[in-house]
Formats: structure tokens, C-alpha cells, sequence
């Protein structure tokens, strides 16, 4: 065999192993919507879906530091063609607290037997997220076999911020960045933080049902 049958022979596995690869990532992809509410006024940096082993993203529509309510949800967001989820990544700054909460969760520490139910039966699903106060976060998902059940929930631990969460139209420090998002509140909202308003404790309000 000359060496110009070798490179062909070489193109024609290399070609060959990529098809398989691509054929098989195609059939991992799924369709599904995503929903968020939120029981105290947050600045989301962050807050997203994915599958870590591709750059797929899950969005979500952010929430409003404005309008909300406990199980109240924002407008859906369809993400289409996507790997099924494995992960979900937060980041966002609490006003109640003025505390910034990060963290990557990882489904299927939690849930995994659940997980894994709605992942096999590859219906169209709804995930819902909730913040709730001192940056406890619970995951639902809903589709029409399963119905809804809770896939995580957790409590993020408050972080430093870095220097990328500190920075709105231009480059703050954490003192100036806090002041910052304060002027963007309305009146109510700052009335309401000040007489401790959003302090209920939602932690174990887990049971859900996506209307």
C-alpha cells in the first residue's frame, strides 16, 4: 500500500469515527423551557442550565428586583436542540442582605434517581427555578408523565464577590457597587428592605405545581 492509500484509508476512519460522534451528539439533544421566580429583590449576574461536557446553555428569563412573588414565574424561555442539563449555575447579589451568592450544582447530587427518570423518558420538560432568602435555591421539573417534582434544593453559601460581579456599566468596588444597585430600587422596594419585609423563611416551601 503506497502512502496516498494510507491518507486515504487514515481520512476515511477519521471520518467515519467523527459521523459516529456527531450522530450520537444529535440524538442527545432535547428540547425544553425554562422558568425562574423569586421570593426577595435580586440582581441576577448569572443564571443558566448546562450540560458540562458541551457549551449548550439553558437561559432563563432573569428576574426583576421590582416584581415578584414567592412561586410567581417570569415568561417562559424555549432552548431547543441543547444536551439535557446536568447542571445548574447561579450567580446573583441579594438586597435583603447584600450578600453575593455563586455556585454550580451539580442535578444529580440531589436527586439522582429523579434525575435520571425524566431524563430517559426524553418528553419536553419545564424546569423551574426559586430563590428564596439567605440564598436558598430549588430546582422543579415538570413534564406531562411525571408531573412536577423537586430536583434540588440547597442552600449557596454567601461569597466575595469578584471583580467581573462588581462591574455595571463601569468598574465599582464592593461598597460602590451595593450603593449602585440601591439607587436603581424604587422607593417601596428600599421601604420594604428597611422594615425587613422579605424576611419569611421559604426553605420548605417545596411543594409545586407548574399550571
Amino acid at each position: 500500500m503506497n502512502i496516498l492509500n494510507k491518507v486515504y484509508c487514515i481520512l476515511i476512519i477519521v471520518t467515519s469515527i467523527l459521523s459516529v460522534v456527531a450522530i450520537r451528539n444529535v440524538g442527545q439533544k432535547v428540547n425544553y423551557s425554562t422558568h425562574c421566580f423569586t421570593a426577595v429583590p435580586i440582581k441576577v449576574r448569572e443564571l443558566y442550565l448546562k450540560d458540562r461536557r458541551s457549551e449548550d446553555f439553558g437561559n432563563f428569563e432573569y428576574p426583576s428586583a421590582e416584581y415578584f412573588a414567592w412561586k410567581l414565574f417570569y415568561p417562559s424561555v424555549d432552548n431547543n436542540f441543547i444536551n439535557y442539563p446536568d447542571s445548574l449555575y447561579i450567580n446573583y447579589f441579594s438586597y435583603v442582605d447584600t450578600s453575593f451568592y455563586r455556585a454550580v450544582l451539580p442535578i444529580a447530587d440531589f436527586e439522582p434517581e429523579v434525575w435520571k427518570d425524566y431524563k430517559k423518558l426524553k418528553q419536553y420538560n419545564t424546569f423551574s427555578v426559586g430563590i428564596a432568602n439567605d440564598g436558598w435555591v430549588m430546582l422543579w421539573c415538570t413534564n406531562d408523565v411525571l408531573g412536577t417534582k423537586l430536583l434540588l434544593r440547597t442552600q449557596i453559601k454567601a461569597s466575595e464577590p469578584n471583580k467581573g460581579d462588581l462591574f455595571y456599566i463601569k468598574q465599582y468596588d464592593k461598597a460602590g457597587y451595593i450603593g449602585e444597585m440601591f439607587k436603581s430600587l424604587s422607593d417601596s422596594i428600599r421601604t420594604n428592605i428597611a422594615n425587613q419585609y422579605y424576611l419569611t423563611d421559604y426553605k420548605d416551601s417545596v411543594a409545586y405545581e407548574l399550571l
